[in-house]
């Protein structure tokens, strides 16, 4: 079992996090983070619910969610809440879907999941990444096993108001083995 986090300095909006092991990845989330057999890159842990599309807020609106709420799947280090958009609020679409999360609902956190694995794979993870205040916002991605000392932090992932990729989102990746 490893903790996924991701972790922010400042407000940055996530989407579309994917947790894979093999040889590549395919861009989408899986419906559970039970290991699958895929054509194209093995077996495939996936994050549930990683396009943040349950439970569905209104277009144009934010919500509170409360972490227990049944499909959202995520959890918030700060608070029991994770904050959903329904694009396009404040003009912002999102990477991919129609909603994203951002990372500080009301105080600073960490959103994150808790996935079985398999020893000795390659896990590969892309995050789309928006600024919500101001340009050079960043965030981390961490990976551990839940309760101990975290095995890997990406490096600083920055992100403007206005990135590069789809929908002004910056895609960041990169990838972890889980030590045997």
């Amino acid at each position: 079992m490893y903790r996924i986090f991701s972790s922010k300095a400042a407000a940055v909006l996530l989407a579309g996090l994917l947790i894979a092991t093999g040889a590549g990845v395919s861009v989408g989330s899986t419906a559970t983070a039970a290991p699958s057999q895929s054509p194209n890159c093995g077996t495939t842990i996936g994050l549930r619910n990683g396009d943040f599309e349950t439970p569905r807020v209104a277009a144009n609106n934010y919500s509170l969610v409360d972490a227990g709420t049944a499909g959202l799947e995520w959890r918030n280090s700060a608070e029991d809440i994770v904050e959903l958009w329904g694009a396009p609020f404040q003009g912002v679409n999102a990477s991919s879907g129609s909603q994203f999360a951002e990372l500080n609902a009301l105080k600073p956190g960490t959103l994150y999941q808790d996935l079985a694995t398999v020893p000795g794979s390659t896990m590969v993870w892309r995050i789309a990444h928006r600024a919500t205040i101001r340009n050079g916002e960043s965030m981390w991605v961490r990976i551990g096993v839940p309760g101990s000392a975290l095995d890997y932090t990406s490096p600083r992932l920055t992100a403007n108001l206005n990135g590069p990729d789809r929908n002004g989102w910056t895609v960041h990746s990169g990838s972890y083995t889980v030590p045997a």
